[in-house]
């Protein structure tokens, strides 16, 4: 079953602050979500973002009450030394820019579901679904850290995986097979790209 703006079944963060959480707006959340079962048995759980055209090439300003209040949700969670990602590539207060801070949530979102016990799925995966054309994205490097990290965003967050099978850049090319698309789908997002222009959108 394929489940659209999955944000999990619990406040992992304490995101919702104790109200409600609806996608986008007080939790983090992916575009997608399914389950499935491996050659081998094993139940696992695919967590689905897909990019089109963005990029975040323009240094942020961050405010400094809200990177605080960031800091404090979610630096527990960054420096389990269970936990997904390594501290000793890119400092904290650098994973509160974008696109950073996004993979930071979602991958600490798959790992919280990976170990809740309530949670069938025995693996949780991040899906990042990017064209290898989006080179925007990919120079989305707005801090010393990031650029010392890897010359690109794919290249840096490789390097923060403590477990680097939990998340994978897919080609959104796979889709284009009639076998395991449609159509319509084939028309929207099938046509060529520009360098910088990812596949399925015309360049911002």
């Amino acid at each position: 079953m394929l489940t659209f703006e999955y944000i999990g079944p619990r406040d992992y963060f304490g995101e919702g602050s104790g109200k409600p959480r609806v996608r986008g707006t007080r939790c983090t959340s992916l575009d997608a979500a399914f389950m499935y079962r491996t050659s081998d048995g094993q139940v696992e759980l695919a967590l689905v973002e897909w990019k089109f055209t963005e990029s975040y090439l323009k240094p942020p300003n961050v405010a400094p009450k809200k990177q605080n209040s960031q800091r404090q949700r979610y630096s527990p969670h960054w420096e389990d030394p269970e936990g997904p990602l390594r501290t000793d590539v890119i400092p904290l207060d650098d994973m509160l820019v974008e696109p950073f801070y996004q993979l930071m949530r979602q991958q600490l979102l798959a790992h919280a579901l990976e170990h809740d016990p309530d949670m069938p799925a025995t693996v949780v995966r991040v899906l990042h679904v990017l064209s290898p054309d989006n080179n925007f994205y990919q120079r989305s490097l707005t801090r010393p850290s990031h650029e010392a990290a890897g010359s690109t965003v794919g290249e840096a967050w490789q390097r923060l995986l403590r477990n680097p099978d939990r998340y994978r850049s897919v080609d959104p090319r796979v889709f284009l097979d009639p076998a395991v698309t449609s159509e319509e789908y084939i028309r929207r997002y099938g046509f060529g790209s520009a360098d910088g222009d990812p596949v399925g959108r015309p360049s911002c």
